[in-house]
């Protein structure tokens, strides 16, 4: 992905999602995540995110997004959809001052 053809590194980024939605697929997304992380696949997609071409741009970003995001707010069930709470409510809101 150090190459400075855009089409290329489209290609790449196609590449890491669909081992990334094999992961998802098989129950190994964990596995497959952490070694994308661990091989700094991770950080040059994120450093993408600022690259001129709108497409590599947002192939890199929906990636990030999809499998890397560490949302608080949120939280996936097992069903597969997002259940939103309020992360207020699991505090002590009786404030002492």
């Amino acid at each position: 992905m150090g190459c400075s053809d855009a089409g290329i590194i489209i290609l790449c980024l196609e590449f890491f999602s669909n081992v990334l939605k094999t992961g998802e697929t098989n129950g190994q997304l964990e596995e497959y995540s952490t070694i994308i992380e661990e091989s700094g696949v991770l950080e040059r997609i994120e450093n993408l995110q600022n690259h001129e071409n709108e497409d590599v741009y947002n192939n890199a970003l929906v990636i990030i997004e999809t499998y890397f995001s560490e949302e608080e707010d949120q939280t996936k069930t097992t069903d597969g959809f997002y259940e939103f709470r309020n992360p207020l409510a699991d505090a002590n809101t009786n404030f002492q001052f």
